[in-house]
């Protein structure tokens, strides 16, 4: 099991010749993601469609495993910076101001 969805990729499941199954997690790289082909197999190149960058796209997935099993949950650099509340540029920029202060002070 796991969770899907999300930031270009998610899972899928590859059936080995002896009929073992292996959980696929799949996620683009952090700063872009590759759309889905509904036509193509999700598994291979033919699943791509484009590739898209976005905050609330980009990204990163979690990977839990455990002897239960394996679930994955995937994070926008959107949900990122309202958890760490990174929304405001004036914050980002006080913020920079004061890593640049605290060097020159030292």
């Amino acid at each position: 099991g796991g969770g899907g969805g999300g930031g270009g990729g998610g899972g899928g499941a590859a059936i080995g010749k002896g009929g073992g199954r292996l959980e696929v997690v799949t996620t683009a790289a952090v700063g872009a993601n590759i759309t889905d082909d509904e036509q193509g197999d999700r598994l291979g190149l033919t699943g791509m469609k484009s590739v898209k960058a976005d905050d609330r796209l980009s990204g990163f997935r979690i990977v839990q495993m455990g002897p239960g099993g394996v679930s994955h949950q995937f994070k926008s650099l959107d949900e990122l910076c309202s958890t760490l509340n990174f929304n405001s540029g004036a914050n980002a920029k006080e913020r920079t101001n004061e890593r640049t202060n605290e060097r020159t002070n030292e």
